[in-house]
């Protein structure tokens, strides 16, 4: 799992949302888990689609 409290201001379930709407990534709000405030990723893919996914990602929270 992942922490996401100092990225947005916004809870796991709509974190997820909001990060499969505008960046098509996938993941899976902590919320389910009963583990608020954070999320969890499923790295399954081969090298340069994990590559992709990590730049989608960077480029949402603005790293």
């Amino acid at each position: 799992y992942e922490n996401i409290d100092r990225l947005k201001d916004m809870k796991s379930l709509d974190f997820a949302l909001d990060l499969l709407e505008k960046t098509g990534l996938a993941i899976v709000p902590g919320s389910t888990f009963q583990v608020e405030g954070y999320v969890r990723f499923s790295i399954v893919h081969d090298i340069p689609i994990l590559e992709e996914a990590i730049e989608r990602l960077k480029k949402y929270i603005n790293l």
